[in-house]
């Protein structure tokens, strides 16, 4: 048993490098996942109840689904701004960006003529319509602009 725990080396690194143009990309869309991170854990009291009714789901389901894409977008973060991470946790942040703007780009574009579009939590105030769906169509494709180019620091082995 110990020899299998012996080979098994999980290291952390640091990616290659990446270019200019996807590096600006993912400092942008790491700006707006922090902003959405943070307006949703201001008022996230009332962050479920916003998610049930846009979602239609019940409250404890709700609170459960509040809880996860607070997480994923938290995880997303660390393979944005290249933080020195294992090979695996690089690869799961990344697919937790794209998760989470996906899923905030569904759920603006099937909700278009809601009151609250839930992207900022109850914090900021943003109805449903073009802004949401332009701020999360932007984060999507920033998201998926810098994971096409990020091909190799996701498959990179030092």
């Amino acid at each position: 048993m110990s020899d299998i725990l012996n080979t098994v080396k999980i290291k952390a690194v640091f990616p290659v490098k990446r270019r200019s143009l996807p590096q600006k990309c993912a400092w942008i869309a790491a700006g707006m996942l922090v902003v959405m991170l943070v307006c949703q854990l201001f008022t996230f009291e009332s962050f479920p109840a916003l998610l049930a009714t846009l979602t239609g789901v019940g409250e404890p389901y709700a609170l459960l689904l509040a809880t996860k894409i607070v997480l994923l977008e938290l995880l997303a973060i660390p393979f944005l701004l290249e933080m020195k991470l294992s090979m695996l946790l690089r690869a799961v942040s990344a697919f937790a960006g794209i998760l989470v703007s996906y899923f905030w780009l569904l759920l603006c574009l099937l909700t278009p003529s809601v009151t609250e579009s839930g992207v900022f939590g109850a914090t900021l105030s943003l109805g449903g319509g073009v802004l949401p769906i332009c701020w999360t169509f932007l984060l999507a494709g920033l998201l998926s602009y810098v994971l096409y180019n990020s091909r190799n620091v996701l498959l990179h082995r030092s």
